[in-house]
């Protein structure tokens, strides 16, 4: 649910085709460095910034790698198995009717070479049909392989889900109406402020005045070094730049373009529009197997951009130093999220 109206710019981009060897990224990473990073240097505000990063790295690898076309490939591998079947369905009806002329020259009583030509001709289609059936049953068996090597690479613990445990929910897929989804999400995950009242038997915190400030010093490049190096390759991106982390991973040259749009945020204190928006996709819970209908079955996870996440990160791990060096943060209490502390263990 976007909280920003989606204009013609945030329309959904097809997914990229990545580079697979070393030489490739580095050529890549050249690319990149030669026309994205001063698209960024020279954009004046942060939207400007934005823009030339995330689009700029798309249109280079798209130009230089291509993309991706899952209906395309799909059209082709059908049209492929449409004329496998054709030629099944010629050779099979050959095949029947050389066995009649065979059976029908035999009761005449042929001998000789004209029975012999028909008992080759239908020892031939014999031949040409059992080695379509076999294409045939090896073709469907490597596509449901590559579809499951596919589904594998992927999500493997979904994939394993569904492996080991087939009436899972996750099979399950909704079954309303986009505007059906919009009113629930809109509604339950609404942006009206929530008040919560402190309960009686809970401490009341003591909140004396920082002995640190909060740093707000400029981004450095160590802080996008340390995020960019947290972040999982695999993570999937936004359907609206395309842009997952494995390329700021291989492309270090992005770097200095991405440390030039944090600070002109910092400086401006006002976020680039399409970090606002989110794309949701519904995931089943367990009651959605038995009624896909109700929006209320799934829940929601958000793709945001990558960059917007690397952002965030930084003033998190901000946030977090001024709250423990303030004592702000009780470990004995908080265990989840909080550096150094196994919460799990303990």
């Amino acid at each position: 649910i976007p909280t920003t109206t989606p204009t013609a710019a945030h329309a959904f981009k097809v997914p990229l085709k990545l580079p697979k060897s070393t030489a490739e990224w580095c050529e890549a990473d050249c690319l990149m460095q030669a026309t994205v990073v001063p698209a960024v240097l020279g954009a004046i505000t942060a939207d400007e910034k934005n823009n030339c990063l995330c689009d700029g790295v798309y249109e280079v690898l798209a130009s230089r790698f291509g993309t991706r076309h899952p209906p395309r490939l799909q059209m082709r591998a059908e049209s492929n198995a449409n004329q496998h079947d054709r030629a099944l369905k010629k050779v099979t009806k050959l095949k029947n009717e050389a066995r009649k002329s065979f059976r029908y020259a035999k009761r005449r009583g042929e001998k000789g070479p004209v029975l012999k030509s028909l008992a080759a001709k239908f020892l031939s289609l014999l031949r040409s049909h059992s080695q379509l059936k076999r294409a045939s049953k090896s073709r469907i068996s490597h596509n449901e392989a590559k579809k499951a090597r596919q589904r594998c690479h992927q999500d493997l613990w979904g994939y394993a889900r569904e492996l080991f445990e087939e009436d899972l929910s996750s099979l399950s897929s909704p079954e309303f109406s986009s505007s059906s989804a919009h009113a629930h999400f809109s509604e339950t995950f609404t942006s009206a402020p929530h008040h919560f009242q402190i309960p009686n038997w809970m401490p009341r915190p003591h909140t004396p005045a920082p002995g640190s400030t909060m740093d707000m010093t400029p981004v450095s490049e160590e802080e996008i070094v340390r995020m960019i190096r947290k972040t999982r390759a695999s993570s999937a991106p936004s359907p609206i730049d395309r842009l997952p982390y494995i390329i700021f991973k291989r492309c270090p040259s992005l770097q200095k373009a991405l440390l030039d749009l944090f600070n002109r945020v910092m400086m401006e204190g006002e976020v680039p529009s399409s970090w606002k928006m989110a794309v949701l996709k519904l995931l089943p819970k367990g009651s959605a197997q038995e009624n896909p209908s109700l929006p209320s079955n799934f829940r929601p996870i958000a793709l945001t951009s990558t960059v917007s996440k690397l952002f965030s990160g930084v003033l998190r791990d901000r946030w977090l130093r001024h709250m423990r060096s303030n004592n702000y943060l009780d470990s004995n209490i908080q265990k989840a999220f909080l550096p150094t502390v196994p919460g799990v263990s303990e």
